[in-house]
């Protein structure tokens, strides 16, 4: 009788996988060499190491819910167009939009390491089509918020924590702690692994009168630094938590464990494991709930409707590569330029006379 498919959250973990394929995995994970430029996997990121061992992870386990994972196996034998059109079928009953070619771009960078013998292009182009077909399960640009609104918010959200009455020195250390790293992330959007590293005296520190965040390589997905000024009204809210919030959480620590110079600290003294629900939290009060890494698509989306002049300044606030990876910006803030330019040149002609354009144009002219 066949069996029931698990839930496709549960993702098989690398010490659950057959021998043949741990052992693929192992070998593939060792650092490249001098002579390994052509190494699949040379130089990818922990994170990206763990997101592609999720994907082959939860192929796994569909085989074994169908009772199809023999574990002698050749690995290349589990991957066929007829399993992975199956296994495609059974993602669409559950996902939608960019998760299908996620998983499928997951399961190609995989097989590119575990059996790097054979040819997974296929595998990877097919990924690229689900990609070109896509519709985002949620329209991130309906969601989004001003981040004026958003950086508002936290600094009322601080406010609130040192004016409210009858609040303990605890209960204000976590309402501050929120309410800033809501600021924190309207002034500079970073990713989730790159806010949750900061650490004092290590990525956040003060050189010539200015607050500095340097971020290493090693925490960013794009494997470049981050290094970014501290604003001058976040700075003042950040030496405050600094110097009196913080201090309120640090001290709860149980006994034995070592203070953290962490930035962001928990309840129990310990670095902050929930930021994101905590970020949703706190924005949720004053409208839509923001998570940290929505924030980036806020900033992005706002710098493209209130200045579309300045839509250059996205791609290294984001750290991203090249200005293609935020395309969609750029279009809009493209159209919105446009579309205002032709509303000049209709309230003009409406008027009965000439275009402000043409006008100047004539006069330089004469």
């Amino acid at each position: 009788m066949t069996r029931k498919i698990p839930s496709e959250r549960l993702c098989r973990p690398v010490s659950l996988w057959p021998l043949v394929d741990r052992k693929a995995w192992t070998a593939a994970m060792e650092p490249a060499g001098p002579f390994d430029e052509g190494k699949a996997g040379a130089g990818w990121s922990q994170a990206t190491w763990r997101k592609t061992a999720s994907g082959y992870g939860f192929y796994l386990s569909y085989l074994d819910g169908l009772g199809q994972l023999d574990p002698d196996e050749r690995i290349a034998r589990r991957i066929t167009h007829e399993h992975l059109k199956a296994y495609l079928a059974y993602l669409k009953q559950r996902n939608h939009g960019h998760t299908l070619h996620n998983r499928i771009q997951e399961l190609g960078d995989a097989l590119r390491v575990l059996a790097p013998e054979y040819d997974w292009g296929w595998v990877s182009r097919a990924a690229g089509r689900l990609r070109a077909e896509a519709v985002p399960a949620r329209d991130k640009l309906s969601r989004a918020r001003p981040i004026g609104e958003l950086i508002a918010a936290g600094l009322d959200f601080m406010d609130h924590a040192d004016g409210a009455p009858g609040l303990s020195p605890f209960k204000r250390a976590i309402l501050y702690r929120d309410g800033l790293m809501v600021a924190f992330l309207g002034f500079d959007p970073l990713r989730l692994r790159s806010l949750s590293c900061i650490r004092l005296g290590h990525h956040l520190q003060e050189s010539l009168g200015f607050a500095i965040l340097a971020i290493p390589a090693e925490y960013t997905k794009g494997r470049r630094p981050h290094e970014a000024e501290i604003a001058e009204l976040l700075r003042q809210r950040l030496f405050r938590y600094v110097q009196h919030h913080r201090p309120a959480l640090t001290r709860r620590r149980k006994s034995g464990k070592l203070p953290t110079d962490y930035l962001w600290v928990s309840a129990q003294g310990t670095p902050l494991e929930t930021i994101s629900p905590r970020v949703a939290k706190a924005t949720g009060l004053s409208g839509t709930p923001i998570r940290p890494h929505m924030f980036r698509t806020c900033a992005a989306t706002t710098v493209a409707i209130r200045a579309p002049k300045d839509i250059h300044i996205i791609t290294p606030i984001l750290d991203h590569s090249g200005p293609a990876i935020g395309e969609r910006h750029y279009n809009m803030a493209g159209s919105l330029e446009a579309s205002r330019a032709y509303a000049r040149v209709v309230n003009d002609l409406r008027r009965g006379g000439q275009p402000a354009a043409y006008t100047k144009q004539k006069r330089m002219k004469e």
